[in-house]
């Protein structure tokens, strides 16, 4: 992580005034892992991440879910607990649903969204679409 993050931190150079919100992590997923990679990787890229964007229900595993089934997983999960201009962070883009989960969110929390910024994206076939 730490190689893959001095190359973020270099790349975005990013002021210490931009917040940036990365999605919550459930909590299977951090048994699973120990950690949360999106908020690592960003952390350890020198990043000002911010922890207004909580969630508020568990979901399911994303990567076992078709592409249409993605965007409802997690339709609601979210929640913005203070308006704000932030940048987006996720590791990996598959079907785009938590990355439009957020946005959702961050809007309809009065926030606005500077931008978006993923390490990669996966093939539309790798995403699952149907």
């Amino acid at each position: 992580i730490k190689v893959m993050a001095d190359y973020l931190g270099e790349f975005l150079q990013l002021d210490t005034q931009t917040k940036v919100l990365v999605p919550p992590t459930t909590k299977a997923a951090f048994r699973k892992r120990g950690f949360s990679p999106s908020w690592e990787l960003a952390k350890s890229a020198g990043l000002n991440v911010s922890n207004n964007l909580r969630r508020m229900r568990q979901t399911r595993d994303q990567q076992v879910l078709s592409y249409v089934t993605r965007q409802s997983n997690l339709q609601g999960a979210l929640s913005l607990r203070r308006p704000g201009k932030y940048l987006l962070f996720d590791d990996v883009i598959a079907s785009g649903a938590t990355v439009r989960e957020m946005i959702r969110e961050v809007e309809f929390g009065g926030g606005e969204v500077s931008g978006i910024v993923a390490l990669c994206s996966t093939s539309p076939k790798g995403a699952n679409y149907e």
